[in-house]
C-alpha cells in the first residue's frame, strides 16, 4: 500500500481497507491508483492491478469525459466531494456508482481515499454502508490508538518479563532446594543420586529416608510435562510423604492412599505422575516395592554378577484415576552384600540422540552400563551414568529430565539397630 509508515500498520490497514463493504480507491497526488480493494474491483470491473499506476478516471472513462472528473480531483485535496458517476465495464455493462471522497496526508505525500457505492444498490443498503463506513473508521482510529498503546506498553511489558524471569529463578530454588544434595551413607549403605531437568523448571523428584534405625524409604517420582504446574506438583509429593511415610508401613498402602489424595487435587486435569516407592530394610536384607505407572529399579546381583529388575508389579499410574479403579500391590526382593541398586525415572532409558532419530538410549544399554560399572561408588556411578546418557544424545538437548539413585549395600547388619 502507498502510504508510508510502520509495516506492522501498514499490513492491518490494507487488511481492514480489503474487507470494507464498499469500493475504497486510494489516489496519490497525481491522482495514480496506488491501492484499490476487492469491492473496487467488482465495482468497476477492472483488475486492481490494471488500475493500479493508472490515473483512475482515464481508465474508466472514455477521453472526451475525463477533463471535467480530474477538476473535480484537483479540488478535492482540499474540499471533499460527492458525485454521482457513469461508467460502462469491460463487459460492456453500464453501472452507476456514487463516488465520495476524503484526503489526507503521510508524511509529504497527498492522497485522496475514494468510497465507491453501487446506487441501484444505495437505497437498500445506505444505512448499512454508513454503519459499516462509520465502525470502518472507528476501527482505524482505534486501531491507530491500540498500537501507540502497544508502543507505550512495550517498557511495561520489558519489566513485567524481568519480574517472571526472577519469579521463576525462585521457583527453580525451591525445586533444587527439595531434592537432597546428600543421600544417606554409613557403616551399611551408601548412596547418591541427581536430578536434572531438561528445562528450567522439571518434574522429577528423588529422595531416600530414614524410617527407623534400620529401614529406609526410597521414593522416584516422574510428574507429567514440566513447567510451574508440574513443579507445584512435585513439591506437593516431597510434603505428602514427608507427613505420611512413617505412618504407613505398606508401600502399596501408601501408594493408594498418594492417589487417592493426589485425585482429589488434580483428578481430570489431564496431570499425573508415575512413581516407584521401595522400602530397604537393612535387618531382613530385602527390599519392598511398589509401582505406579513407574519402570522397577535395577539391581546388580553380586551373587550372580548379573543386572536383574527389582520383583515388582506393575501399578496404575497417580493422580489420574478414581481409587476403586486403581490397583498397587508390593513385591519383595531379598539381597546381598555389595549389591548395587538403580532407581531412575525414563529420562534415562527413553533419552533421544534427537528429534529425527527415534532410537532410545533403552533398557539393554542401561543394563550393559550397570553391570560394566557396577564396582564404581554411588556418587561416582550416578554422574558416570548421566556422562553417558549425554554422549548418547549427540550434543542435542535432552528430550526430558534426568533423574538417577544409586544405592550400593556395603555390608549386613545383625542387629534391630545399625
Amino acid at each position: 500500500m502507498g502510504p508510508p509508515g510502520d509495516e506492522r500498520e501498514q499490513i492491518l490497514y490494507e487488511s481492514i481497507l480489503r474487507s470494507a463493504p464498499v469500493g475504497i480507491v486510494l489516489l496519490n497526488q497525481d491522482f495514480r491508483v496506488v491501492f484499490g480493494n476487492p469491492m473496487a474491483e467488482h465495482l468497476t470491473g477492472h483488475d486492481v492491478e490494471q488500475l493500479r499506476g493508472s490515473r483512475f478516471f482515464d481508465i474508466l472513462l472514455p477521453e472526451h469525459k475525463v477533463a471535467p472528473y480530474l477538476e473535480t480531483l484537483n479540488q478535492a485535496m482540499t474540499i471533499a466531494f460527492e458525485m454521482d458517476l457513469q461508467l460502462e465495464r469491460p463487459s460492456s455493462e453500464t453501472v452507476d456508482l456514487h463516488v465520495t471522497s476524503s484526503s489526507f496526508q503521510a508524511g509529504e505525500q497527498n492522497y485522496i481515499l475514494l468510497v465507491l457505492q453501487n446506487i441501484t444498490e444505495r437505497k437498500a443498503s445506505e444505512q448499512v454502508m454508513e454503519d459499516s463506513f462509520d465502525k470502518f473508521m472507528q476501527m482505524t482510529i482505534h486501531l491507530d490508538e491500540a498500537l501507540k498503546e502497544n508502543r507505550r506498553q512495550a517498557s511495561v511489558l520489558s519489566e513485567y518479563k524481568g519480574k517472571m524471569d526472577r519469579e521463576l529463578e525462585l521457583a527453580q530454588r525451591v525445586l533444587t532446594a527439595i531434592i537432597p544434595d546428600r543421600f544417606p551413607t554409613n557403616e551399611f549403605i551408601e548412596s547418591a543420586g541427581i536430578c536434572l531437568p531438561c528445562n528450567e523448571l522439571g518434574g522429577d523428584y528423588l529422595d531416600m529416608f530414614e524410617l527407623d534405625s534400620h529401614r529406609f524409604g526410597i521414593l522416584v517420582a516422574d510428574v507429567s510435562g514440566h513447567g510451574v504446574a508440574s513443579a507445584l506438583i512435585t513439591t506437593m509429593l516431597k510434603v505428602y510423604f514427608g507427613r505420611h511415610v512413617r505412618e504407613i508401613s505398606d508401600p502399596a498402602e501408601m501408594m493408594a492412599a498418594m492417589n487417592a489424595e493426589t485425585y482429589k487435587i488434580f483428578g481430570g486435569t489431564g496431570f499425573y505422575f508415575t512413581a516407584c516407592y521401595s522400602v530397604l530394610d537393612l535387618q531382613r536384607y530385602e527390599i519392598a516395592t511398589v509401582l505406579g505407572g513407574h519402570w522397577a529399579p535395577l539391581r546388580y546381583s553380586s551373587r550372580n554378577q548379573d543386572v536383574i529388575a527389582l520383583d515388582a508389579i506393575p501399578g496404575t499410574l497417580l493422580g489420574a484415576m478414581a481409587p476403586e479403579r486403581t490397583r498397587y500391590e508390593t513385591a519383595v526382593t531379598s539381597l546381598d552384600p555389595d549389591d548395587l541398586l538403580l532407581f531412575f525415572t525414563d529420562g534415562i532409558q527413553e533419552a533421544r540422540a534427537g528429534l529425527e532419530d527415534l532410537t532410545l538410549y533403552g533398557e539393554s544399554r542401561l543394563f550393559h552400563f550397570l553391570k560394566s560399572n557396577h564396582q564404581m561408588e554411588p556418587p561416582a556411578f550416578v554422574r558416570a551414568l548421566i556422562s553417558d546418557v549425554d554422549r548418547y544424545l549427540q550434543g542435542n538437548p535432552p528430550n526430558d529430565d534426568r533423574s538417577a539413585l544409586a544405592v550400593r549395600l556395603k555390608a549386613k547388619s545383625d542387629s534391630a539397630g545399625i
